[in-house]
């Protein structure tokens, strides 16, 4: 994301392609399918390169920021309007991120951060069909040793410890 002169607005989703030569192409905007005259950010092409998700100020939102998506077409372009994830992913709240924590032969699971008054709330869950029935996926699936224990706290910058415990059953 970057908020260049070709911009639409104010932070907009650019690509570049590696050469031959493995130099960068230009960035090239990725256009109204995806950007707006507001903030767009965090983009994550899916696992199967097939959609591009982002947070976006500037589409029809429920909230500040929510999470999209846009197929991207054969010709390397996208769909004029994406589509909103909706709630509860996207709230009246910023939500933000979304990034595959793993995949398996049933599926990816991510994590998903979503902007709260005294910082974010994290979460992680897995991508189903429209007709399927959601279940809950625990966060201690993920190995202890690949949670970080120590970390900033974001408002002082000091190094915080963090203990990490799995969830009551």
């Amino acid at each position: 994301t970057s908020n260049r002169s070709e911009s639409l607005g104010g932070m907009d989703i650019f690509r570049t392609d590696l050469l031959e030569d493995s130099t960068w192409s230009d960035p090239v905007n990725l256009g109204p399918g995806i950007n707006t005259e507001l903030n767009e950010e965090s983009p994550f092409l899916s696992p199967d390169g097939k959609r591009l998700y982002f947070s976006s100020q500037g589409h029809s939102t429920i909230g500040g920021f929510d999470v999209f998506y846009n197929e991207i077409l054969d010709d390397g372009s996208f769909n004029e309007v994406p589509v909103n994830l909706g709630f509860p992913l996207n709230t009246t709240d910023d939500d933000f991120a979304i990034a595959p924590t793993g995949m398996d032969g049933e599926g990816v699971s991510y994590i998903f951060a979503q902007s709260k008054v005294d910082g974010y709330d994290v979460f992680k869950f897995e991508m189903i069909g429209r007709d399927e029935t959601p279940v809950e996926v625990a966060m201690d699936e993920t190995p202890e040793d690949d949670l970080a224990e120590e970390t900033s706290d974001v408002e002082t910058e000091t190094q915080v410890e963090v203990e990490i415990q799995p969830e009551p059953e």
